[in-house]
């Protein structure tokens, strides 16, 4: 079995011990579609979460879990926060030299895409400024995601465009 990752996961250590690849997924491509009132954020100041939106594509990791492993590592790469929005799914993921695998990810329910509150960037830019949750700042989840996709000499518009409003933000 194949997992495929997109977000802040990207970064995560245990990810060193697989066989881990960049890989793309066409049709598919980040937003910010979720709130984290816990680990990013708080219910006062929730922290906009990446989700996967239909259109585009997503460049992200994919890598095949051990059969010994993949029940806990369905866990750990599954959302902690909203996992209803989330739907579970087999998804085709382009790998490097052109092969193709079938990865389990999660995609953001349709609904919660269609009536994200984070559709205007700077609504997105304020909430991220403001939250602050049990792990870390707003902004260190968009650091966390664009270091990764660095790591792996992989681009977002979406990421880029997020961290370069954040480090342009000055206090009035």
């Amino acid at each position: 079995m194949w997992l495929f990752t997109y977000a802040e996961l990207m970064g995560e250590h245990l990810l060193r011990k697989y066989d881990v690849q960049p890989a793309v997924l066409q049709g598919y491509q980040r937003a910010f579609l979720h709130g984290s009132t816990l680990l990013w954020g708080t219910p006062q100041y929730p922290c906009p979460l990446m989700g996967l939106a239909t259109g585009g594509e997503c460049h992200g990791l994919a890598f095949k879990a051990p059969w010994l492993m993949r029940r806990a590592l369905v866990r750990r790469f599954q959302p902690t926060e909203n996992a209803a929005e989330y739907r579970r799914m087999r998804l085709p993921v382009r790998l490097p030299g052109g092969g193709e695998q079938r990865a389990l990810g999660w995609v953001s329910d349709a609904a919660v895409a269609d009536g994200s509150r984070w559709a205007d960037q700077n609504v997105v830019t304020q909430a991220l400024l403001a939250a602050h949750g049990t792990v870390g700042r707003g902004v260190e989840y968009v650091r966390t995601i664009l270091h990764a996709l660095e790591l792996w000499g992989l681009r977002d518009p979406l990421v880029d465009s997020a961290w370069g409003r954040l480090a342009a933000w000055q206090p009035h």
